[in-house]
């Protein structure tokens, strides 16, 4: 689920930082910048995991900032195609189930690309279905050829990742300012961004450009969810996967 990513950069330390030890500032401008973002084709930032190597660091002409080129592991969250993972029902929209991990929601279970999914417009929820083990002789309607688990709100779920997708939103640029690091002082931003310009960075959340609105596949219309830069795909058609309140024999 989580891997070491090798990355290089070149990380400024502003004045107001010059009393931390040198690795305490870079740890702490290396988080700022990554943690909680996406980087294209790598996953989600989560934190620092050490500092590999950082040169001497050159403070430029008319600029206070001191600058070191780093080599630093981050702690990624990625996981493998065909690992299973717990999670938590967030929503049942259009698309399907949404899940959530606490620290990551853009996981989708789709329901449109299987016939064993049925959504249920009084409760508002989908619901999965079994073949059920009744008889077909004992059937009181034929309804009861299906068992209905319904993938409510709160209920903790078992998913195998099928699929990942990597969405290019088009955020490019800068790391958010820090603000509060002198009292009534906005902290200064260098003349260019610290992040290696062929490096794609995005925050890990559903805002910014509006107009980024997911379409349906086949029939490119909206479905009312945004794009996000990274996204599951998960699946529990398979015995011993869905609701962890299920049992299975």
């Amino acid at each position: 689920m989580f891997i070491l990513s090798v990355l290089k950069d070149t990380i400024h330390i502003q004045p107001y930082d010059f009393h931390k030890h040198k690795f305490d500032a870079l740890t702490d401008e290396i988080n700022r910048i990554y943690a909680n973002k996406v980087i294209q084709d790598v996953g989600l930032c989560i934190c620092l995991f050490e500092i590999i190597s950082a040169s001497e660091e050159i403070v430029h002409y008319g600029d206070g900032a001191s600058y070191a080129k780093v080599t630093f592991r981050l702690v990624v969250f990625r996981p493998f195609i065909g690992e299973i993972i717990e999670g938590t029902v967030s929503s049942n929209t259009f698309e399907g189930v949404k899940v959530t991990l606490g620290y990551f929601d853009d996981i989708l279970i789709p329901t449109h690309n299987d016939d064993g999914w049925k959504f249920d417009h009084e409760t508002q929820v989908w619901v999965r279905l079994w073949d059920s083990q009744i008889p077909e002789t004992n059937w009181k309607s034929p309804e009861d050829k299906y068992l209905y688990m319904y993938m409510d709100k709160d209920t903790t779920i078992k998913f195998r990742v099928i699929e990942e997708k990597f969405t290019d939103i088009g955020t490019k640029g800068p790391p958010p300012k820090r603000t509060g690091a002198v009292a009534g002082q906005k902290a200064p931003m260098p003349s260019s961004s610290s992040l290696p310009s062929d490096v794609m960075i995005v925050g890990n959340n559903r805002g910014g450009n509006t107009q980024n609105v997911k379409t349906d596949t086949t029939t490119n219309a909206p479905t009312g969810g945004k794009l996000v830069p990274y996204e599951l795909i998960g699946s529990i058609a398979e015995v011993g996967l869905g609701l962890t309140s299920w049992k299975w024999d």
